[in-house]
Formats: C-alpha cells, sequence, structure tokens
C-alpha cells in the first residue's frame, strides 16, 4: 500500500510540474516576448510614458502607412506587437526579431514631439529585420496579418493540457483514495 501511496505522490507531483512547464511555454503571448530588440550600441529600454505619448494603435499605424503610400491597411489588417521608450545615439541600428509571425511584414514607427504622432520609418519582414531610426523617442511594430485574420502567433507549444489535466486528477484521486484506505485499515487493526 505504501509502494501505491509514493507512486500516486509521484505522478502528482510529475503531472503538476508538466502542467506548469505548459503554462510557462504558452505565455508567450505578451508584447514583450513576441519582440526581441539588439545592437552593437549601448542603448535602455523602458515602458512609454502615456501621459506623454499617445499609444500605437492599430488604427494609427493603419493612417498613417495609408498616408504615407506605404500599404492601404485597415485597423484589423495590423496586430500592434511592440511599443517601447528607446534611449541611444541618433542613428543606432537595431535588430529586431519578431517571435510568430514568419513571413509577414512587420512596420516600425517613431514618436514624433512635435506632430505628436507616430511616424511610419521602415519595414521589415518578421522574424529578423535590421532597422535605423531617424531619432529615437519611443519606437514601435506593427505587424500586418495573414490573410486569414489569424492574429494568435504560434508559441511551438502543441501540448494537450487537458489530457495532462485529467492525468493530474486521477492521480491525485488513486493518492486520496489509497491515504483513505490505509486510515481505514488502520482503524480496523
Amino acid at each position: 500500500m505504501k509502494k501505491v501511496l509514493k507512486i500516486s505522490t509521484v505522478l502528482v507531483l510529475a503531472c503538476a510540474l508538466i502542467l506548469g512547464l505548459g503554462t510557462k511555454v504558452s505565455a508567450a503571448g505578451s508584447m514583450t516576448d513576441l519582440v526581441e530588440i539588439t545592437s552593437d550600441a549601448e542603448f535602455t529600454v523602458n515602458p512609454v510614458d502615456e501621459t506623454k505619448v499617445k499609444p500605437l494603435t492599430e488604427a494609427r499605424a493603419a493612417k498613417e502607412l495609408t498616408a504615407k503610400n506605404v500599404k492601404t491597411l485597415e485597423e484589423g489588417d495590423l496586430k500592434v506587437l511592440w511599443q517601447k521608450d528607446v534611449t541611444a545615439e541618433p542613428g543606432t541600428k537595431f535588430s529586431f526579431k519578431v517571435t510568430g509571425y514568419d513571413g509577414q511584414p512587420v512596420y516600425a514607427f517613431h514618436w514624433n514631439a512635435e506632430t505628436e504622432n507616430w511616424d511610419y520609418v521602415d519595414k521589415g519582414t518578421a522574424a529578423s529585420f535590421d532597422i535605423t531610426f531617424p531619432d529615437l523617442s519611443p519606437i514601435g511594430l506593427a505587424v500586418e496579418l495573414p490573410e486569414s485574420g489569424e492574429d494568435t502567433p504560434k508559441t511551438g507549444d502543441n501540448s494537450n493540457i487537458t489530457l495532462w489535466a485529467a492525468v493530474l486528477v486521477v492521480a491525485a484521486a488513486g493518492a486520496a483514495g489509497t491515504m483513505l484506505y490505509s486510515k481505514k485499515r488502520k482503524n480496523e487493526a
């Protein structure tokens, strides 16, 4: 009986560990997890101060791209992935790696303090591209969504969470049953 209890406990812990790992892998949906920025020069990245800067939205990005004759896009054709206040020397070259949107066009913008609007700077293609900004105020990235309109990036986590949850429930029930049975046998003796 003690062996069954030990095995059940190991199963419960193993399932809990697997479920925990699965949660961490599938949590890659936040904006910062989708975009990686690097440069040979020193730079810092901070959140955008929304009291001074209007957030980059899909509508603002689409309007700017259409106004600059880059591409006619609707709000639903874009997804803003990233907007940060980047501090570096003007003319610094940055490399961006975008996860989950391989092959899709990615548009780079920077906040123009004079016009109080987001200006289109350059276009790259996910997964990796280089951009040099003319000046560095807050910068943002928006991705053009695939034709299907699917906006959920592929994170590589294809595990079946329901299966592991079911195994965890069965293992926990087995452990509880074993404990109750052993207590009952002790009381009878």
